[in-house]
């Protein structure tokens, strides 16, 4: 057994006080809180050592143990010496059926007292017997043996009920054969998106193991979730589950914040059980998947958004710009038209400018047609008549 295994078996080792509300009945009723007392393994001649017993026996074997039992109060008082069926509870602690619940298992293999009667401060070893059916199963069979005080209690609706208090310890007692250490897994997985889409969301993973074997197991979980292709993976892993007996299961969860929706989150859980006392063989282990959507709703809102307003902002401006266009080309056919309009209301100014250069080139057309020797002659006969 590993250095781990034996610390955890010692601070879970011993009993705590357990109480259970029945009606009321013969058993010796005392006032609540005058009873203290101890009742811890031992051998003949008082308490040793041990925590709780452990016994590996065969099909049919028995085996004598002793237990010691202190009254520890002022007054004589009448314990009842109970075994019955013990369990692990969901934190890993040690725990006996109560007295309205009945035993199927090794709490019927132990013979005992019924009651033990002790005066202030006295002590006494009580003996008690362990035989294992021959038909008994191999592996760890749970088994817890208390001695019980009753005393009143209120059941909250004015009535009074009977309280059993009882202080006990474990007995363990492995029948020999094939041990075999099995676990079963199975892992849900669910991711809850925020809906602002500048958040991320987060992985939730629920998850539960089960013993599946016959010997008892210190059970580790661990996960890791990871996004596409194991990207962006994390890593979670949990404290020791604590003992678990065969046929136990125990669930468990965590959450994984801080995860964006990426369309899918794969959750791996692994558990590992080291048994609490070596059988030999390898340790048991359990793997197991479960695959989430992520689908990104708040980012493609966003985005389709963003996709709608620059398509519009596109159209619009493809309409603005054709109606700018419009606009242009109605101004210039609307000056076009003008300077028609005002072109026919003055006159052909192609005719006009023509007339006027007839006119103004006329005269001197004529003058050049005479040619320079007409002009000559004519001054000279000018000249000539004068003389």
């Amino acid at each position: 057994m590993s250095l781990i295994t034996r610390l955890f078996a010692s601070v879970a080792g011993a009993l705590a006080l357990c109480c259970a509300a029945v009606p009321a009945q013969a058993d010796e009723v005392l006032p609540d809180g005058s009873v203290t007392w101890s009742f811890r393994p031992s051998d003949e001649q008082g308490m040793d050592k041990r925590s709780w017993v452990e016994l590996t026996l065969d099909p049919g074997e028995s085996a004598q143990e002793y237990a010691e039992l202190r009254n520890l109060s002022a007054h004589e008082v009448t314990f009842a010496i109970k075994a019955a069926d013990g369990y692990f509870t969901d934190k890993g602690r040690f725990n006996m059926l109560p007295a309205s619940e009945e035993s199927t298992e090794a709490g019927l293999w132990i013979q005992v007292e019924d009651s033990v009667t002790l005066g202030p401060d006295e002590r006494v070893v009580v003996p008690f017997t362990v035989t294992v059916p021959s038909n008994a199963t191999p592996g760890d069979h749970p088994a817890g043996l208390a001695a019980t005080v009753r005393s009143p209690g209120a059941d909250g609706q004015g009535g009074t009920v009977a309280v059993d208090s009882r202080v006990g310890f474990r007995v363990m007692t492995r029948v020999t054969g094939d041990y075999v250490s099995t676990l079963d897994l199975t892992v849900d997985a669910d991711y809850s998106e925020r809906w602002n889409p500048f958040q991320p969301g987060t992985v939730t993973v629920n998850y539960v193991f089960t013993n599946t074997g016959n010997t008892r197991l210190a059970v580790t979980p661990s996960a890791t979730v990871a996004g596409p292709f194991g990207l962006l993976a994390k890593h979670w892993e949990a404290e020791a589950a604590g003992e678990l007996a065969p046929g136990e299961e125990r669930a468990g969860s965590f959450r994984v914040q801080g995860m964006w929706p990426l369309g899918r989150w794969v959750a791996t859980v692994e558990v590992s059980g080291e048994p609490v006392i070596d059988t030999g063989g390898p340790s048991a282990a359990a793997t197991a998947q479960d695959a989430v959507a992520a689908v990104p709703w708040p980012q493609l809102i966003v985005v389709v958004v963003a996709v709608a307003l620059v398509i519009w902002w596109r159209k619009d401006r493809s309409q603005r710009r054709r109606a700018l266009d419009r606009r242009i080309e109605d101004a210039v056919e609307r000056g076009r038209r003008q300077a028609r309009d005002e072109l026919t209301v003055g006159g052909n100014p192609s005719e006009d400018d023509e007339r006027s250069a007839q006119q103004e080139t006329g005269p001197r057309e004529q003058a050049d047609a005479r040619g320079p020797g007409t002009r000559a002659e004519r001054r000279k006969n000018q000249k000539g008549k004068k003389t």
